[in-house]
């Protein structure tokens, strides 16, 4: 953001913005893979299982935003950091894509979340939902859910929560520096623990999907270089498990943190 005209107006600049009445619908696929991800993966990381989460947001009536929403994917591994005083068990993000320019924006420069723009449409009935996301006119992602039978009744909401927030967010800030682009001005993780979320899990469900992770042709699609290893990575599974979290409320992650690292 243009620093001179003051800080971006987002949710950890005002105080009385950190909690809102948002409603989040999430989907959640966890994904067996290959060690595609383990040769990406920056120093101080160890992957503690070879699966790929892939979780999917709506988010309505979101206070910052002047009670608009944006949509989310997220694509996550779960992963040992290894620091100079601490070792966290956290899921580190490889990419996330947002649907809106302001938290993309405020997310990248003051959180360190690796954030790309995809248009993510969503439509869904009774027992069915299905989510694409489409990024220069190439569909990327395609999620066909069913069979979704609720669970809430046979799950404590301590237990809900802790599967929706897990164990935090590890990102890895990165920014070339200008003139000398194999080089870095900023480069160091970040971590979101779970406390920052703040989401109440009211709905829980359970159902299968099929999933498609497509990859665009190298000379005409930007983010080339990332669809095509996700896409070896993931690429079509066909009834698989799905979750489904409705929630209420949301914190601005203000407690995300930078972590020392071992070189």
């Amino acid at each position: 953001m243009p620093i001179y005209f003051g800080p971006a107006p987002g949710p950890r600049q005002d105080l009385s913005k950190c909690l809102d009445e948002r409603k989040t619908v999430r989907y959640k696929i966890i994904i067996p893979c290959d060690n595609t991800i383990t040769h990406i993966l920056p120093c101080s990381l160890k992957l503690l299982r070879n699966e790929i989460c892939i979780s999917v947001f709506f988010m309505y009536n979101i206070k910052w935003l002047k009670h608009h929403g944006y949509n989310m994917i997220t694509v996550t591994v779960p992963v040992e950091f290894l620091g100079k005083e601490d070792v966290i068990y956290s899921n580190f993000l490889l990419c996330c894509w947002e649907n809106n320019a302001d938290p993309i924006i405020t997310g990248r420069e003051e959180l360190g979340w690796c954030k790309l723009y995809a248009d993510i449409y969503y439509a869904t009935s009774k027992s069915h939902a299905y989510i694409t996301a489409i990024s220069e006119n190439f569909k990327f992602i395609e999620i066909s859910a069913y069979n979704f039978c609720d669970q809430h009744s046979q799950t404590n909401s301590t237990e809900l929560n802790s599967t929706f927030t897990c164990s935090g967010i590890l990102n890895l800030k990165y920014v070339p520096k200008t003139g000398s682009l194999k080089d870095h001005d900023v480069k160091y993780f970040t971590y979101t623990p779970q406390t920052s979320f703040r989401s109440e899990v009211v709905q829980y469900s359970k159902g299968k999907c099929d999933i498609s992770f497509l990859e665009p042709d190298k000379n005409i699609h930007f983010q080339y270089h990332i669809l095509h290893l996700l896409s070896k990575a993931i690429q079509y599974r066909e009834n698989i498990n799905i979750e489904l979290f409705k929630c209420n409320g949301g914190g601005n992650l203000s407690e995300t943190s930078i972590l020392d690292f071992r070189l």
